[in-house]
């Protein structure tokens, strides 16, 4: 079976460790690429497409719903599911990050191991 590729969007490299700690317990299922900002993650989606797009909702100067309607915006990504990933989950930012193109707002896990399982049930059901 083919690996997905997700790409993570997060101003923090300790969000990335983080994430690459979960999908190593998951190893078969997901690669990780990783991007500082909305910038950088346009520029790398130049060059491939991911199956997954996770973006931090708190970042400088482009905040998750922004840098989601901007690749929202980018023909060959429109159809990539996005989810805004944040510490800041409540019904409000679900519904926003909905109505500007998200497929959906998935609140940051303590332990990696709670991320693997969201992540595991993303690879069986195609969503979290």
């Amino acid at each position: 079976m083919k690996k997905k590729y997700i790409l993570l969007i997060d101003d923090d490299p300790d969000e990335f460790d983080f994430f690459l700690s979960a999908i190593n317990k998951i190893p078969d299922f997901f690669e990780c690429g990783y991007a500082v900002s909305a910038a950088a993650a346009i520029s790398l989606l130049e060059d491939f497409l991911p199956d997954y797009i996770f973006v931090d909702m708190n970042m400088p100067l482009v905040n998750g719903i922004e840098c989601t309607k901007k690749l929202k915006n980018i023909d060959s990504v429109s159809n990539v599911p996005i989810y805004i990933y944040t510490t800041g989950y409540d019904e409000i930012l679900k519904k926003k990050a909905l109505l500007n193109g998200a497929s959906g707002c998935l609140k940051k896990p303590s332990k990696p191991s709670l991320l693997a399982d969201i992540l595991t049930s993303l690879h069986h059901n195609g969503k979290p």
